[in-house]
């Protein structure tokens, strides 16, 4: 592999490893290490994109339609759909920008179960999600995908977020498949990021034919399922808290005598003074 191509592969890792929020300074400590600005700038290109995909970016555009980025809403030459506009743009990664607005034409024999299905994730993701985003896509056949994006950045405090949802079902079959996404980063005097995934496989309480009811339906499911997944995680850390962190530190100090936690100030003044 030459010195260039090890370049370019070693900016998309960086970028692809960047944690929620920090995107823009990854992209500082990159470009000191590089250290070649119009390479930085080819190389960032790809990435970028599969980056933004793949953390749902939400884009607003100057007229104020709101789109994710995702390969869900993927179609050719760049563009990407928002169904609810029935639009498509251009969309650069880099500058996270739209440009380019198109007509798209939706497949009408999906259209009102999607539109449903979208207005109540609206109000579920606006209920249980304070700064989310989500849209209703549709498929492949008969079959709509949902996104859920929630971004909490507070670097002011050390730490950032994003929580990603994605759920498919088909109007025809009551199974509904998903994949759940956390990833935090904390870094105050330290480094530690939580990443975890959990796929999905459940099914509709009922099948309905009435694009209302099937959506309700829908996100009953979508919240059934979360909860009890957003429980489980905050059960085990709590448990790895209590367990697996307390192991990784000797119950003792190798003196083998309890550490008084309270004199500490006084074990260094004694020390101090012994030295005198």
């Amino acid at each position: 592999m030459s010195d260039t191509a090890e370049t370019l592969a070693t900016i998309a890792h960086f970028v692809s490893e960047a944690p929620p929020g920090e995107l823009s300074e990854v992209l500082n400590d990159i470009r000191g290490l590089v250290n070649n600005d119009e390479l930085l700038q080819e190389g960032i290109v790809k990435p970028f994109a599969e980056y933004n995909i793949n953390s749902l970016l939400v884009i607003r555009s100057e007229s104020g339609e709101k789109l994710i980025v995702s390969k869900h809403n993927q179609i050719e030459d760049g563009r990407f759909v928002d169904f609810k506009s029935k639009q498509s743009f251009v969309v650069d990664h880099v500058a996270q920008a739209l440009s380019d607005p198109q007509p798209f034409e939706v497949n009408a024999e999906v259209a009102d179960h999607r539109a449903a299905l979208e207005s109540s994730v609206e109000a579920y993701t606006q209920d249980h999600y304070p700064n989310g985003d989500s849209a209703v896509f549709a498929g492949e056949g008969r079959s709509l995908v949902i996104v859920i994006v929630n971004n909490k950045f507070n670097p002011s405090n050390f730490w950032n977020g994003r929580w990603i949802s994605e759920w498919t079902v088909a109007l025809d079959s009551d199974l509904v498949s998903g994949e759940l996404k956390a990833h935090v980063h904390y870094y105050e005097d330290g480094n530690v990021q939580l990443k975890t995934v959990k796929h999905i496989n459940t099914q509709l309480s009922s099948i309905s034919s009435d694009p209302i009811e099937f959506a309700s339906a829908v996100v009953k499911t979508i919240l059934k399922a979360e909860t009890e997944y957003q429980l489980a995680v905050n059960v085990t850390y709590g448990q790895i808290s209590d367990t697996t962190f307390k192991s990784l530190r000797r119950a003792l100090p190798i003196t083998r005598t309890k550490l008084d936690w309270n004199s500490v100030a006084n074990y260094k003044i004694g020390a101090e003074l012994s030295n005198k």
